[in-house]
């Protein structure tokens, strides 16, 4: 990090930069993003050479799957683990600006509710720490759980809308887009002796990645928290469009994209265990893809040395469905007997619960698994 000079120098350059006048005339809000904007600057530079070394070592990377990330405020955890609050705050004072006012201009990721979600977050904090490669990995939530008010002596559950202004700290990936398919039918090929299979008819849900930098404390590691949003791949069906059917022109695309608008969505009837199964299933077929491409891009086709490289850790049962998602990459996209595959999955797949009510376990009517994820459902 740049001395104390250096860095009031490059903050209040970064205020010219973004806000396009002198500190004294801007809002809090917008000395709050240059402030962001400078410290985020200062994450990818030191994440390039995080992903340097790694690739120079070898090192193994752990992809640590949750269905939550309560990661509360970002700023005021980067400057703590960059060792600069202090500085910070005393060149803001000398500015004219209060530190911990300006820490109130961010709103809380809705990425987690409770435990789950807060036990993941310091685990990723940890592994940073530790200077160990990892990559987080769930959904970006356009709506967290929610925001309650109470009116009239009542609790109002309202839209917890934390993305409205944008998320200063987020990169958007489009070229590492993937694609998750669901429904369709499963077709099984043995005229050459050997297991292929064909699954047609399915509907397609890309998968668009954001990253998060995670900073360890007193280090020189970034590890990433990566999130996936669901896109359709059709944006407006222009035929409906023009025939002033405008509800239904945009209907499958509303259909794809409902997957990554809201954080535990009820499924208390069949419709919201339909919607879970697919924000599962999603992040997890999405994640699992990255972390193969991810291998095969410094290791090619060499599956038997995964389980030493890659290690995919399942928080609690919500990502399950990594486990036969990773099988069927293995089998139908990458040709290796069921045998082998499983033999690299079990060495790589780990996985943490943390109750054993069985109330609190993930259960779904074989029925609806077998319609929406259909050559997963015929592995399990």
């Amino acid at each position: 990090m740049p001395g104390r000079e250096e860095f009031k120098r490059e903050y209040l350059e970064s205020i010219a930069e973004t806000c396009s006048k002198p500190f004294a005339e801007c809002s809090r809000m917008e000395r709050y993003t240059a402030l962001a904007a400078m410290i985020r600057e200062c994450c990818s530079g030191v994440r390039a050479e995080t992903l340097r070394r790694r690739a120079a070592a070898g090192e193994k990377i752990v992809y640590y799957f949750s269905m939550e990330f309560l990661v509360g405020r970002l700023l005021e955890n980067y400057l703590i683990q960059l060792g600069i609050r202090d500085m910070t705050a005393d060149i803001l004072a000398e500015l004219g600006e209060n530190l911990d006012a300006l820490l109130e201009c961010e709103r809380d990721p809705g990425l987690g509710n409770g435990g789950l979600g807060r036990l993941a977050a310091c685990f990723m904090d940890s592994l940073a720490t530790l200077n160990l490669p990892a990559m987080g990995c769930s959904i970006r939530y356009e709506y967290g759980l929610f925001q309650q008010k109470i009116v009239n002596g009542y609790q109002m559950e309202m839209p917890d809308n934390w993305l409205k202004d944008g998320n200063i700290w987020e990169i958007c990936k489009p070229s590492e887009t993937v694609e998750v398919h669901f429904g369709g039918n499963i077709e099984e090929d043995w005229s050459t002796g050997a297991l292929k299979i064909r699954h047609t008819d399915y509907k397609t849900v890309m998968a668009v990645p954001y990253d998060v930098p995670i900073l360890g404390y007193d280090t020189v590691m970034v590890d990433m928290l990566r999130l996936w949003s669901a896109r359709s791949p059709k944006t407006i069906d222009m035929a409906d469009f023009n025939r002033g059917q405008y509800t239904r022109a945009m209907e499958e695309k509303e259909l794809a994209e409902v997957i990554s608008k809201v954080l535990y969505p009820d499924d208390n009837h069949i419709q919201g265990k339909e919607l879970r199964l697919k924000q599962q299933y999603f992040f997890s077929s999405a994640s699992v893809q990255y972390a193969v491409n991810d291998f095969e891009k410094v290791y090619g086709p060499n599956w038997d040395l995964m389980p030493q490289k890659v290690a995919i850790h399942i928080n609690d049962t919500h990502p399950g469905l990594a486990i036969p998602e990773l099988m069927r990459i293995l089998i139908d996209e990458k040709g290796l007997d069921w045998d082998r595959a499983e033999r690299i999955v079990r060495g790589v797949c780990a996985y943490t619960n943390h109750t054993i009510l069985s109330e609190a376990m993930e259960r779904w009517p074989e029925d609806l698994v077998k319609m929406l994820v259909p050559r997963v459902y015929s592995i399990l």
